[in-house]
């Protein structure tokens, strides 16, 4: 048969993107960042510590989210977010989503939900730090991620279960659709069928404000 490659796992954004550089192990010499930004690095060696600095206005809702084991990194990541006076504003180590599904990798495969996030209103205008590190003290060269800093922008995303489906003429096929909901947005979601044959339709196509799942009615016309 054909021979192919190990699965290599990848992940893009439409965010300006840098490299991690060191030394930027302390807020004196952090690494200065431009929100919004992802950062490449690595927590290169045990005990290794990525700071990095970036300036906010006051009133700003700034999230920060690791993608470690979810790209099949060694890293379990623990972030903090600090003022200037070097006062903690928000730790995170594992983050859960709200209805305790488990973060998965691009495998599909639990990860322990091992990658951090936060969110925090900043109190007011100046300069902040964002410190990652690995939550056992462990780095080395599979300890890789990246690093999302940004004002939050409340968004989502739907998976649906199945992913696909096949129906006979007037059949009736359920659904489950799961949002999961981004920098906390909270809102009602609204699941049309998008470029679908003519007399397909969806009953049951909201998920309510709060609701991160539902399930859903196709419909296929009678011919």
């Amino acid at each position: 048969g054909k021979k192919c490659s190990n699965p290599v796992p990848y992940a893009v954004d439409t965010l300006d993107e840098c490299n991690e550089t060191e030394s930027n192990d302390t807020t004196k010499n952090a690494q200065q960042i431009e929100l919004p930004k992802i950062v490449n690095g690595r927590i290169d060696k045990p005990g290794d510590v990525d700071v990095f600095q970036f300036k906010a206005r006051a009133g700003e809702k700034i999230v920060a989210e690791v993608y470690g084991r979810r790209l099949n990194s060694q890293l379990d990541s623990i972030l903090r977010l600090t003022d200037a006076s070097g006062k903690v504003l928000e730790l995170n180590d594992d983050y859960m989503l709200k209805d305790e599904h488990l973060h998965t990798n691009m495998m599909g495969l639990t990860t322990h939900h091992a990658d951090s996030y936060l969110m925090a209103e900043l109190p007011k205008a100046g300069t902040y730090y964002v410190h990652l590190a690995d939550s056992q003290r462990h780095g080395g060269d599979s300890y890789g991620y990246r690093l999302r800093v940004a004002v939050a922008q409340g968004d989502f995303a739907l998976r649906v279960a199945p992913s696909s489906i096949s129906m006979r003429p007037g059949g009736i096929v359920p659904i489950s659709v799961h949002a999961l909901r981004k920098d906390g947005y909270d809102g009602e979601i609204e699941v049309v069928l998008k470029n679908a044959p003519a007399g397909f339709k969806i009953i049951g196509g909201r998920i309510p404000a709060g609701r991160d799942s539902v399930r859903m009615i196709v419909i296929a016309p009678a011919k």
